[in-house]
């Protein structure tokens, strides 16, 4: 009997930029009869004070960053940050994937197209994983592939592995692009996502330690039923997270 399902995935995608902060602290000159350290300027109030044989000033405002030189020694004061006024383009698209009608037993394949530009920022990684299986309203499951386990070609969320096997069934990932894992430079090799629900961390699939540069990737899914898969409405959400190099 052959069996149609409606399959539907929701893509979500987000950045993680790190909010960088200098602490709060003093400064003072301190000196012995071998070094003297100068320490830079930071907000406090404004005022001067005097007492014999001492004159003490009290600057207000923020100093930029500076060098302070001595006899062999050169001291660069200040919070640097080095991607200011970077950006880190990231797109995913499509945002939704649908494979509706579905027919058990033949394997249907759905490309996403990722790309990535990171600025001045140094470098960048995308990371990938799923909240859960696909699942029905009721909780049944279609499962994440194995590959060919069958033929003792078994793959998990960290390594991918050739799935070709008629009887492999479930749900898997390829990923094309100039900077993927070696492993998927072979053409039907798979993997699983990684799940949320189990506590598997997210993986990366895409990084690079260049500035300036604009990449790209195809991330092609494979979705492959068995001819028991209970008929029902599958969803789950892919989440792409692309972090920027500091």
């Amino acid at each position: 009997m052959i069996k149609t399902l409606k399959y539907s995935l929701i893509l979500i995608f987000g950045f993680c930029l790190l909010n960088l902060r200098p602490s709060l602290a003093g400064a003072q000159d301190m000196s012995s009869e071998s070094y003297q350290l100068q320490g830079g300027n930071f907000n406090i109030t404004s005022e001067s004070g005097t007492s014999s044989p001492a004159r003490l000033i009290d600057q207000i405002g923020q100093t930029s960053a500076q060098i302070f030189s001595a006899k062999g020694i050169l001291l660069q004061s200040g919070f640097l940050n080095k991607a200011s006024g970077s950006s880190l383009n990231f797109t995913v698209n499509p945002v939704i994937v649908n494979f509706d009608p579905l027919t058990a037993g033949e394997a249907v394949y759905k490309d996403i197209f990722i790309v990535v530009e990171n600025g001045d920022f140094p470098g960048y990684s995308v990371l990938l994983s799923q909240n859960q299986p696909l699942t029905s309203q009721t909780g049944e499951q279609i499962p994440d592939t194995v590959c060919d386990a069958l033929k003792n070609k078994p793959c998990s969320v960290y390594k991918s592995n050739l799935w070709q096997e008629k009887l492999s069934y479930g749900l898997g990932y390829h990923v094309k692009s100039q900077n993927t894992p070696r492993e998927f430079n072979k053409e039907y090799f798979f993997r699983p996502f990684s799940s949320l629900s189990k506590k598997e961390l997210p993986v990366v699939f895409m990084q690079s330690v260049e500035k300036k540069i604009k990449n790209s990737a195809v991330v092609t899914l494979k979705l492959h039923l068995s001819p028991q898969q209970a008929i029902s409405i599958y969803q789950n959400e892919l989440i792409f997270t692309a972090i920027p190099g500091i």
